[in-house]
């Protein structure tokens, strides 16, 4: 639950939502490039301390229903990409890039954009490299 500290740390990530594998792969590709839209919004929620919190009210859905959840995507009710599919079936993990999943219709159908709507992807950390276990 440290989105921090896997990208010093970990060479794998796995994201879930709502009792669900929804994104795996190397940790570097998958905080870089989220491929599943929980993902991008995870890591826009990381707080930059450089930055004064924009801090809203704005309503983003709500919870998933994790017992005896409803067929479809989990996050569909939060996704700004949500399309008709996403409440018809399940979607499976399927390949972005080599070694990179993401349970996702749009994700692996067309691609979505690397980050969550009306934010920026986070910057990594002047540091080694996502996985490093080198001493400095």
């Amino acid at each position: 639950h440290d989105i921090a500290s896997a990208w010093y740390l970990a060479d794998t990530v796995a994201v879930m939502y709502g009792g669900q594998l929804v994104e795996q792969g190397p940790a570097d590709r998958v905080l870089r490039e989220p491929g599943h839209p929980y993902t991008q919004l995870l890591l826009s929620a990381v707080p930059d301390p450089r930055v004064e919190l924009g801090l809203t009210e704005e309503g983003i859905g709500e919870p998933p229903k994790v017992i005896d959840p409803d067929v479809g995507c989990r996050f569909r009710w939060r996704c700004p990409y949500a399309q008709e599919q996403c409440g018809k079936a399940t979607p499976a993990l399927e390949p972005l890039s080599d070694g990179h999943l993401a349970a996702c219709f749009v994700a692996t159908s067309v691609g979505i954009p690397s980050h969550w709507p009306g934010t920026e992807p986070i910057a990594r950390p002047a540091g080694g490299e996502a996985g490093s276990t080198e001493k400095q």
